[in-house]
C-alpha cells in the first residue's frame, strides 16, 4: 500500500506491540515513508518522540498527530482527543480534527495529559456499562425482572448526561451529602 501510495496520510491504528512488526514489514520490503505528509498514530501509550524516532529508519520526519478515539466512534457517537507537537501547523491539526469529528466529538488536548485523558475516554465505556449492570443488578435483587432493570437503568444513564450539552456544567451543587438528589429546574436552581 505505502509502495502504491507513497505521498498518503498514514494511519497507525495497531496495538502498540504490533508496530514494530508493521515497521520491520516496511523495511523488509524496502518501503520508505519519505514525502509522506502526515503520519497519525492511534498507537495508546507511545508518545511522538519515541514515534518521530522509531519511524526515522523508515524515511519519516514529518508532522505526526496522536489521535485516541473510544469504542462509541463506531457508532457515530464517539469521544477522541488529539494532541501534537507545536511545530505541527494549524492545517493538519485541523484536518485530523476533522476526519476525528465525524464520528463524534474531537477535542485537542495538551500532550503531557494525553495518557490522562486517554484513560477517562478511553476507560469509561467499560466503567459505565458496570454501573449499568450494578443498577440492574440492584433491581434484580428488589424484585425486578432483569430485561427491564437493565432497561430502565441504560435509559436512565442516557438521558442523565444531555444537560452537559445544554448547560456549561450540571448543578452537582443540588446533591445532598446523603446521595440523594434534590428536584432541579431548568434554570439550575435547587427546588
Amino acid at each position: 500500500m505505502v509502495k502504491t501510495y507513497p505521498h498518503g496520510i498514514i494511519i497507525l491504528a495497531v496495538k502498540p506491540q504490533a508496530r514494530h512488526d508493521v515497521f520491520d514489514s516496511l523495511l523488509s520490503e524496502k518501503a520508505s515513508l519519505t514525502g509522506c505528509p502526515l503520519v497519525i498514530s492511534i498507537l495508546a501509550g507511545v508518545d511522538e518522540k519515541l514515534l518521530k524516532k522509531e519511524l526515522l529508519p523508515i524515511g519519516y520526519n514529518g508532522p505526526i498527530v496522536r489521535l485516541f478515539p473510544n469504542t462509541a466512534v463506531a457508532i457515530g457517537s464517539g469521544a477522541s482527543i488529539l494532541c501534537a507537537e507545536p511545530s505541527v501547523s494549524d492545517e493538519v491539526i485541523a484536518l485530523v480534527s476533522s476526519f476525528a469529528s465525524k464520528v463524534g466529538l474531537c477535542l485537542r488536548v495538551d500532550p503531557r495529559n494525553f495518557n490522562a485523558y486517554g484513560a477517562i475516554s478511553g476507560s469509561a465505556p467499560a466503567w459505565v456499562y458496570m454501573f449499568i449492570e450494578s443498577l440492574a443488578d440492584g433491581g434484580v435483587f428488589a424484585g425486578c425482572s432483569r430485561e427491564t432493570a437493565l432497561k430502565l437503568a441504560a435509559q436512565t444513564v442516557m438521558v442523565i448526561v444531555v444537560p452537559f450539552h445544554f448547560y456549561d456544567n450540571l448543578p452537582f451543587h443540588c446533591f445532598h451529602e446523603s446521595g440523594q438528589a434534590h428536584a432541579v429546574d431548568h434554570q439550575k436552581h435547587c427546588l
